[in-house]
């Protein structure tokens, strides 16, 4: 988990028994971050499950759709996301195999 106190980010990702894994961002700042990165397991596809500025809950519209994790050399763990985070929202996402 990445704990960003003082930015007011927090993310944290969880496993199940069959390798999935989902990671949960929140952004406590009245800003919009763009491109914040979070280090996960797997690399590859992942689908938001949730934008809490999605429009259908009336927000602005900030939403990732698929995101494409990428690997860094040399870093645990192995890959890592880049993802808008909206102004006092969350997203979750999850590994697609």
């Amino acid at each position: 988990s990445l704990d960003s106190a003082q930015g007011g980010i927090f993310a944290y990702r969880r496993f199940d028994s069959k390798g999935g894994e989902v990671a949960v961002l929140l952004n406590f700042t009245p800003y919009r971050i763009c491109k914040y990165s979070l280090g996960v397991s797997h690399g590859g596809t992942w689908h938001e499950l949730i934008s809490s500025d999605s429009a259908q809950f009336g927000g602005g519209g900030v939403e990732n759709g698929e995101v494409v994790a990428a690997p860094v050399r040399g870093m645990s763990p192995p890959y890592s996301l880049s993802v808008d985070l909206p102004p006092l929202g969350a997203v979750v996402l999850e590994y697609t195999k």
